[in-house]
């Protein structure tokens, strides 16, 4: 149990008689492990900084799993913290990275640690940028949500189901119909869902000029949605229906 793992230790700590054997990074790992646990990430944090003035140096997997807890909690300010606190980390520790940037709105960042990254595998690479892009798109960045979606294919990548259900989701537009049709109640939701349909538009434009597919789903969203904003953008979505039958 955390909480009393985490009062050992300081009794530990405390204690002239065993101070000198919490010195080390096993023990020092499961404090702070334990104190992200509870949701006291200012202490873990100052466990670290302890940690490192006892000449204990915190090694990858102790800062790796104190940023994976703080995402866990939503602290993503501490998560980034630890994250750059990180001399050298592997490709699942970027991962976190990514995310933790993604969180706290740096997705120019977030998309320059995945581009041209060697040390992540190819899931951990499409894990983040989907990431990316759907964080983007939570957002409203319709920029950075297209730049990652450019990168993505200009790197060799290939948009999955996944990817383009993660674009629909972040956007939502996997409601009913007659749920979609009461969005439109004034004109700045209408300028937001006339944004929306132009970056679906520049996604299926990326994909097709480079002889990619996309899914069913993603068509039907394309064109319902160009249906229900209506005027230019509804004859816009009934030529993409000509050119497919």
């Amino acid at each position: 149990k955390p909480g009393p793992c985490l009062t050992l230790f300081e009794s530990a700590c405390s204690d002239q008689r065993t101070a000198a054997l919490t010195e080390n990074v096993q023990l020092y790992t499961t404090a702070i492990t334990a104190a992200a646990t509870l949701g006291d990430y200012e202490r873990a944090l100052e466990l670290v900084s302890r940690m490192t003035f006892a000449g204990v140096k915190p090694n990858m997997k102790t800062l790796t799993s104190l940023t994976g807890a703080c995402l866990t909690g939503e602290n993503y300010k501490y998560a980034l913290d630890v994250y750059k606190k990180i001399e050298k980390p592997d490709g699942y520790a970027m991962l976190l990275g990514v995310r933790a940037y993604c969180k706290s709105g740096e997705f120019g960042t977030a998309l320059n640690l995945v581009d041209g990254n060697e040390l992540m595998t190819g899931k951990q690479i499409m894990s983040s940028y989907n990431y990316i892009i759907a964080s983007a798109l939570e957002e409203k960045d319709y920029l950075a949500a297209k730049k990652a979606m450019d990168n993505l294919l200009k790197n060799g990548y290939i948009p999955s189901k996944m990817t383009f259900r993660k674009i629909l989701e972040s956007l939502d537009l996997l409601k009913s119909k007659e749920k979609k049709a009461r969005i439109f109640g004034n004109q700045s939701d209408n300028d937001e869902e006339i944004e929306k349909f132009k970056y679906l538009l520049s996604v299926l434009d990326a994909i097709e000029g480079r002889k990619l597919h996309s899914t069913g789903q993603m068509y039907s969203c394309i064109l319902s949605q160009g249906a229900t904003i209506g005027g230019v953008y509804r004859k816009i979505a009934s030529l993409i229906q000509i050119q497919r039958s």
